[in-house]
């Protein structure tokens, strides 16, 4: 009997289809609104930089939003700008109908650079929320649709840090 089961979840997932890379996406009327100038900047980069965040608000000279930089990560590759852009730009990767009450209290950003223009996207994955800043404006929207692929690129980026999971930042 064991051995039936074995054999039928080893076929289950040899006929599942790979899930499809994501492709450009064209960025709806809801999105422009809501990412507004940021949008320029994120969606033509010069430069893309991971930074790890501490979670909680406090005082240091390098911080993006009031949370302090506690490690500069890699500059993303073209293959990893393009799928954060086609996550931030698809309308599916926001829940514009509900407001969460959770707290921002991000782990991750990112750091968008467009010549002399910057636009921080930070994420935290305990509340499932991200939040675009730039041009002195600050968003802040559900990422719940979005969770996984964000967490995958986190760990790529910042391999072995429990922090990049929502767990405060605590290794």
């Amino acid at each position: 009997m064991r051995h039936i089961l074995l054999l039928g979840l080893a076929l289950m997932l040899a006929c599942q289809t790979p899930p499809k890379p994501r492709g450009p996406v064209t960025p709806t009327e809801p999105v422009k609104k809501f990412l507004g100038t940021a949008l320029g900047v994120i969606s033509a980069p010069d430069s893309v930089q991971a930074l790890r965040l501490e979670p909680r608000l406090g005082v240091a000279l390098e911080n993006v939003d009031g949370f302090k930089i506690l490690k500069k990560g890699p500059m993303l590759s073209a293959a990893q700008i393009d799928l954060l852009k086609s996550l931030i730009q698809d309308e599916k990767s926001y829940d514009f109908a509900h407001v969460k009450r959770h707290p921002m209290d991000p782990t991750i950003s990112f750091l968008f650079k467009k010549g002399t223009d910057v636009v921080h996207v930070s994420v935290s994955f305990d509340g499932n929320l991200w939040q675009f800043s730039g041009f002195g404006k600050k968003e802040v929207e559900d990422n719940d649709a979005v969770r996984g692929e964000l967490l995958k690129l986190a760990e790529e980026l910042f391999p072995g840090d429990a922090g990049v999971k929502g767990e405060g930042g605590k290794k």
